[in-house]
This record gives structure tokens, sequence and C-alpha cells, in this order.
């Protein structure tokens, strides 16, 4: 399963020029759900932390907590784990993330990181990926609704 790139990626893929169209196009993303398929199946996490950060994290947070949030992601995940895609993300791909962070995390390479930097990273990290499957979570009720509404 997958974290779409934004919330209305259904609705600008949906638009069609027929009621017909509009149908087939439910009916296809209706078995997508059904099959286990949400949006995207390449989004890798780097993508989706940068996506989250700008959409849904700076908007709400203070300046500061922005810069330090984009350094854990540009210096710390995107170089480490980034590049997985999210339908390969594992608790084991986290944990061995913070595991090699406390001991070698420190980007002047002289040990690992706090444990107050590591609670923030894991805090971040924690934060996006619940932002993630609330997006899940409404994909599926829009599609699911949409798909109704045609069907009826």
């Amino acid at each position: 399963m997958t974290i779409p790139m934004q919330q209305d990626y259904f609705l600008r893929n949906l638009l069609q020029k027929t009621q017909s169209e509009v149908k087939t196009k439910l009916r296809e993303a209706f078995n997508d759900l059904e099959n286990g398929i949400i949006v995207n199946n390449d989004l890798t996490l780097g993508e989706w932390m940068i996506n989250w950060l700008e959409q849904y994290a700076k908007p709400s947070i203070r300046q500061s907590t922005y810069i330090s949030y984009e350094t854990y992601v540009r210096a710390h995940i995107n170089p480490v784990i980034g590049q997985i895609k999210m339908k390969s993300l594992s608790v084991d791909t986290f944990q061995r993330f913070f595991n090699d962070k406390t001991k070698l995390g420190r980007l002047d390479g002289k040990g690992g990181l706090s444990s107050k930097t590591t609670k923030n990273l894991f805090m971040m990290i924690k934060t996006s990926m619940e932002q993630a499957r609330e997006l899940i979570i409404y994909v599926i009720s829009l599609v699911k609704a949409l798909y109704r509404l045609v069907a009826m």
C-alpha cells in the first residue's frame, strides 16, 4: 500500500468529459482499492517527507521547528532511507535507522545523535506517518463514497 502525494489525486484523475467516463474511472479506482493499490506505487519516503514538510507541517509549525525538520529530512532521512518506497517500509527499517543514528548519526562524524535529537526525529517521522495514514483513510472513504453515488 502506498501514500498519495496529495488529497485531491483521485479528483484530478477522475474528472472526465462524460458521466460514463467518470463511472469507468471510479470503477477502476474502486478496484484498485480492493486490490490494495492506493495511489502512487513508486512514492519514496524521501518524496513523502518533503511533501509532508511543505504541505502539512510548515503551515502549522514555528520557523525554527521547520528549519530543524528540514535538516532532519535533508541530512538524516533522505541520504539513508529516503530512497525506500513507501510500500516497502517496515518497522525494521525504522529500527535500524534509529539504531544507526544513535551510534553514528552526527553530521560531524563524532558519534551518535543526542537523545533529544533522536526523540525529535522520531516524533517528526511519527507525525508524518500518521498524516500519511489519515490521507489513505481519506482517499479510501472518498473513492467508496463516490463509487456508491455513481453506482446508484
